[in-house]
């Protein structure tokens, strides 16, 4: 199979796929919509390209794509996305295109563009290429969450850890990686949770995360696959089949991260087109039923005499 590059967007042909009811992807792309709220303006001409390794995966800066967790700062590279925890839209729809070139551009098949099982094997590649999310005995603790009192009243005295701790960035505004803080408990059994927490090799040495990468089997993987699917799914009504002739592959990496609000006007119009187009063919099935009531009634209604 033949691949083309636009910018950072690598994207491979394949034969067509059949087609599907507009109706489904416009009723999609509506509820996506609503659910993703403000998304970003991404210049559809940008070519700047994230050159430095040591960076948290950024679609929109064009960061290098790393899906192998064995490999050196796999951690730290990893978008950050949990529906608890993140506040920015944009975490979502950043995360999602990184788990979509995991699972067609770096060896996976290309789970996300084979047509036979496109739905059961995009899914799973998504949970396995899933971005990190919270560890809960963190949130927990961070929230003042505890099984009961006794422990409670030995975490009053211990080091505060609070949901900034959390929520606080991967690098520093010079790019250097941040050691993240973690809970230092003072009770037994909250020392033991983290005691078993295991160590991920980072550029500054093995550290603890309260960030590890979602696991597939977490429901949290599962609803974030799910939800990622639906975007993709949408987004690939965009984009052209004519990967040799066309530079309009990157409509599918702009209409992901941008959640459709604000995408370029080319793909604006292909949305309005497809509703135009669903609503159509509803008015014409509803004459169509009219018009069979009324011959109906015109040959076998009994009329005055």
């Amino acid at each position: 199979m033949a691949s083309t590059s636009y910018n950072t967007l690598t994207l491979g042909e394949e034969e067509p796929r059949k087609a599907r009811s507009p109706a489904v992807y416009v009723a999609l792309g509506l509820a996506v919509v609503a659910m993703a709220g403000v998304a970003a303006v991404l210049a559809s001409g940008a070519t700047h390209t994230q050159m430095t390794v040591n960076a948290e995966f950024s679609a929109a800066q064009g960061s290098e794509v790393n899906c192998d967790e064995n490999s050196a700062g796999f951690l730290e590279s990893l978008p950050k996305y949990d529906p608890e925890v993140s506040k920015d839209p944009e975490a979502f729809y950043n995360a999602c295109y990184y788990s979509f070139r995991c699972c067609t551009t770096t060896g996976n098949n290309g789970e996300c563009y084979v047509s036979e099982n496109f739905g059961n094997s995009c899914r799973q590649c998504l949970k396995e290429n899933a971005p990190r999310m919270t560890r809960q005995v963190c949130t927990d603790y961070a929230k003042g969450i505890f099984d009961d009192n006794f422990v409670r009243d030995a975490e009053a005295t211990a080091p505060a850890f609070t949901m900034a701790d959390i929520e606080a960035t991967t690098y520093s505004p010079q790019g250097e990686f941040l050691k993240e803080a973690i809970p230092q408990p003072n009770s037994k059994e909250l020392i033991l949770q983290i005691s078993q927490m295991p160590l991920y090799q980072t550029s500054i040495g093995p550290v603890k995360t309260c960030w590890p990468q979602g696991g597939a089997k977490d429901l949290r993987v599962k609803a974030y696959s799910d939800k990622c699917f639906e975007v993709l799914s949408w987004c690939n009504l965009l984009c052209p089949r004519d990967a040799a002739n066309s530079v309009e592959h990157k409509m599918c990496k702009h209409c992901t991260l941008m959640g459709f609000a604000k995408a370029d006007p080319t793909v604006k119009a292909r949305i309005v087109s497809e509703a135009t187009e669903f609503g159509k063919r509803k008015n014409d099935a509803r004459d169509a039923k009219n018009a069979e009531i009324n011959q109906w009634n015109t040959e076998w209604s009994v009329g005055p005499q």
